[in-house]
Order: structure tokens, then sequence, then C-alpha cells
């Protein structure tokens, strides 16, 4: 959130991997899309449950933890979590399900510790916390996210031609098909 408050008032130019919403229009510039995000839910391995693939947030939310207590969900305060995500935070049935920290590492140490049950995060993030932390850890695909399109997002101090090159570039990039990775 701090990040954002910096690029709105010009103290910062540029951030990545960011959604495009009519508010952030207001003060930044955006890139084309270079890539789609999918969130992920990561969570503990469950003793009681069989392991999933993917969940529904809202029926998560609302099923008791494996000691038969409320589950708590971790946030990043001022995250932008996409428009389906946020409708389901934001019920007012769901707050007490809710605990909000300000920054990213924190999910993980609160989820290990067993002060939360699960906390959202970005694909990339997700599949590199679950190497690092072996089976005590399961990832579930969200059900009600589908996968956005990621931006870099300026400030408005920065030329739209500036912009536009950055546009160029990730337009050729993207017009280069993936080569299957050689085998050994």
């Amino acid at each position: 959130k701090r990040q954002l408050k910096d690029l709105e008032k010009a103290d910062l130019d540029l951030l990545y991997a960011v959604s495009r919403t009519p508010e952030r229009e207001v003060f930044a510039r955006f890139s084309h899309s270079y890539r789609t995000e999918k969130m992920f839910m990561v969570a503990r391995t469950s003793a009681v449950h069989s392991p999933a693939v993917s969940v529904s947030l809202r029926r998560w939310l609302v099923t008791p933890n494996d000691a038969g207590r409320e589950k708590i969900l971790g946030l990043i305060q001022g995250y932008y979590y996409g428009d389906a995500l946020s409708s389901i935070i934001a019920d007012p049935a769901i707050k007490s399900h809710l605990l909000d920290v300000r920054v990213n590492q924190q999910l993980q140490e609160l989820l290990l510790n067993n002060r939360i049950d699960g906390y959202m995060v970005e694909a990339s993030v997700a599949h590199a916390q679950l190497q690092a932390n072996g089976p005590q850890l399961q990832l579930l695909a969200i059900e009600e996210h589908q996968p956005e399109p990621m931006f870099l997002m300026f400030s408005k101090r920065v030329p739209a031609s500036i912009v536009q090159r950055f546009n160029t570039a990730i337009d050729q990039h993207l017009a280069v098909p993936i080569r299957p990775a050689l085998k050994s």
C-alpha cells in the first residue's frame, strides 16, 4: 500500500505485477498486460481432510479448522486480491475470519506457527514457498478467482513515450513463441 502511495506522489516511478483498476488509473499509467496471475491459498497440510487441489474461499472460511475452531485467513493490508475475492473478504459475515498483516513475509510465519489457517498469494510465490517448506504446506487453487492480467504501473510523471517503449517491448516479447525445454 505504501508503494502505491509513493507512486501516486511520484516518489516512485514504476511498480510491476499489479492489477489495473479504475481507482489506480486516476494517478497512474499502465503498460500492456505482460502475463496473467492466479491466486492460490497456502494452507497447512491437514491431518483431517484429504488433500485438495482447489477450494471455494467462502466455503473454506466457514469450515472449522482441524481443532474445531473458526478458520483465520491472513491478508496483506491494502493488497488488491481481484474483484471476486475482494467481494468475499468484504462480506461483514467473514470479517471475524480475517487477520491483516503489513508484509507478505509475516503470513508464512503465522501459518507455520498455527496463528492463521491459510493465506492467499500469487501462484509464482506460492510454488516457491511450497518448495521451501515441503509437505507441511499445501497449495489450493481458489475456485472464485480467475487468472488476471498483470501490468506495469507507472507514475504519471513518467512520459507516455516511455510507457509506449515498454509496450513495444512487451508486445515483441509476447509475439515470440515459447520453445519447449531441451531434454538431457
